[in-house]
């Protein structure tokens, strides 16, 4: 028994306490209840949320039967939010979902009660079987449209026009554009990786998409349309940053751990260590220095040079909030560290690291506030004594070869809202001030972009892919509510890479809208250049969480230079 003063402050210790906050006390004043020990307090227990569905595979259209065998806990379930991979929902206990399009879904539940909440992710997904055809005749037909001034804001416009959500392996005819493109995968949330990576193998036969998600690399076949059909699967890969080799149309580049693997797809089991930098006489002792360091990157958008034997890589530990730590540039022929660079704090703000593509310099994707001779886009020699700034900052890129064969990396320029090609070259000058003029820079404007709250301003981030030499392609994506008022808002075109006469021409319309990153277009052309492929939901379910997206394909014949570019 306790007596408590009204007006005073009471404090009570005991270890006998067992009472829980369910128990109320009838008393005037102020307690301080200090308790040691409550193990004898019930918790409510929350929900467990789990169902079970069936069938799980079948011909699309296919319906699906899902029955909710939840645990509520100590209180009724209150809500269950289904979403069944597709873009649809349902709020009920135990649904019935027809899967209209073929594809590989992925369902999950949310379900509610007062005392917290739970999700549960299908073990096994749900597979709407369709038909996997040979490629048929996809190709464009053209000519390509010229567009008359690429550094103008007013050009044909050709807004987009609404279609109808394509089957996997359909064929969309744009006959404005005189192009067509084609659905090439069905499962939702698989795509390719990004703009400046071609995914497929050097005889096309394979294609590498990434099933976001999961983190997972999957390899499949092209003998049928859409790609990802059962039939076609190869393989699924647990690796970063993977590379096809330019000849051997088996053998895929990839970074594991502090090594650079090769993994020939036949036998995907077996990685072939190429270099483990942990034992090489040059990085090793750093390495030992520096324990918490854990991998190489090429921060995912640099590349190796085009015959993959020089490469440049960054190393990243945990320390210092997983900073960059060091560069360094490795030549694979002869098995040499040519150079390793340790990055200080100020220093190490970097996009991207990689080769330029005839090896002859690495790049540095520097951003504008870093510190040391790496602020902005730099290059540099490749035993990195030597290091030139190319650009105020690192903005969406790629490297490339010109129309001439020489280097070049086509970036946005956020100091003069162009796209720029930029030539990899000791003259090249940076553009540092906001609207600074091309004097003297050695650069060219490529296309004009008109942001900043011109009348004619382009809704669209954009992205840049220059695999096939002498061209880029520029690709958009626009954020949802976002007005199509400039003529490269939701557009894909074709930017010849001739410094003395640029040109450019419309490729494809772009029927998606990006909230999330993995609905961005980013439009990857192949390194022989007939094919381009991007992602898009189809202006559907945007923002979803995984975003629901797919891969499109535009296709041209081999001698689409001379046929479908028209004459001047």
């Amino acid at each position: 028994m306790f007596d408590f003063i009204a007006g005073f402050r009471h404090s009570i210790q005991s270890g006998i306490i067992r009472k829980c906050a369910c128990s109320s006390l009838a008393f005037t004043g102020l307690i301080l209840l200090l308790v040691p020990g409550l193990s004898g307090c019930p918790r409510h227990r929350g929900p467990v949320a789990s169902f079970t569905a069936a069938p799980l595979s079948g011909p699309a259209p296919l319906d699906v039967q899902f029955t909710n065998t939840s645990l509520a806990g100590d209180a009724p379930i209150t809500a269950w939010e289904w979403d069944f991979g597709d873009g649809e929902t349902a709020n009920e206990p135990n649904p019935l979902h027809r899967y209209e399009m073929p594809g590989t879904y992925t369902p999950r539940l949310r379900i509610v009660t007062r005392y917290g909440q739970d999700t549960f992710i299908a073990n096994e997904p749900i597979v709407a079987e369709g038909v996997c055809t040979e490629p048929g005749n996809d190709e464009s037909e053209g000519p390509l449209i010229e567009i008359p001034d690429p550094l103008s804001g007013d050009n044909p416009r050709f807004p987009l026009q609404t279609a109808a959500l394509p089957v996997p392996g359909q064929i969309i005819v744009d006959a404005e554009l005189h192009t067509s493109q084609q659905r090439i995968t069905q499962t939702l949330s698989l795509r390719h990786e990004y703009s400046r990576h071609d995914p497929f193998n050097a005889d096309q036969s394979l294609i590498v998409l990434t099933y976001f998600p999961e983190g997972d690399w999957r390899v499949y076949r092209t003998d049928c349309v859409p790609y990802d059909s059962p039939e076609n699967y190869v393989a699924t890969l647990n690796l970063a940053e993977p590379r096809w080799d330019p000849q051997d149309a088996n053998i895929l580049w990839a970074i594991r751990d502090l090594a650079l693997v090769a993994v020939d797809v036949r036998d995907p089991e077996t990685a072939v260590v190429v270099k483990d930098f942990t034992q090489d006489p040059v990085t090793s002792p750093f390495l030992q220095s520096n324990p918490d360091i854990y991998c190489i990157t090429m921060a995912d958008e640099g590349e190796p040079s085009q015959d993959m034997r020089y490469w440049a890589f960054l190393m990243r530990g945990t320390r210092d909030d997983y900073r960059f730590r060091a560069m360094l540039t490795w030549d694979r022929d002869q098995d040499l560290v040519i150079a390793i660079r340790i990055l200080s704090a100020a220093e190490s703000d970097i996009d991207w690291v990689g080769m330029s593509p005839k090896g002859t310099y690495a790049l540095i994707g520097g951003l504008d506030p870093n510190g040391g001779n790496l602020a902005g886009l730099t290059m540099a020699t490749r035993d990195l004594s030597q290091f030139h700034r190319l650009d105020f900052t690192t903005a969406h890129a790629d490297v490339g070869l010109d129309s001439d064969g020489n280097e070049v990396v086509v970036m946005q320029n956020n100091r003069t809202d162009f796209i720029d090609l930029i030539p990899i070259d000791w003259a090249t000058q940076p553009i540092l001030e906001t609207g600074g003029s091309y004097s003297g820079t050695n650069r060219v404007p490529l296309v004009r972009l008109y942001y900043a709250g011109d009348p004619l301003g382009l809704n669209s981030g954009v992205h840049i892919s220059c695999n096939y030499p002498g061209y880029a392609v520029v690709s958009t994506n626009t954020e949802p509510g976002l007005a199509e008022q400039n003529w490269l808002d939701r557009k894909i075109v074709l930017v010849s890479l001739d410094r003395a006469h640029p040109r450019a021409f419309y490729l494809a319309q772009v029927h998606g809208t990006h909230g999330g990153y993995w609905e961005e277009t980013q439009a990857s052309i192949t390194r022989d250049g007939r094919k381009i492929v991007w992602a898009t939901n189809w202006n559907r379910n945007v923002g979803h969480d995984p975003e629901l997206v797919w891969d499109m394909l535009l296709s041209l014949p081999a001698d689409w230079p001379l046929t479908l570019l028209p004459s001047r």
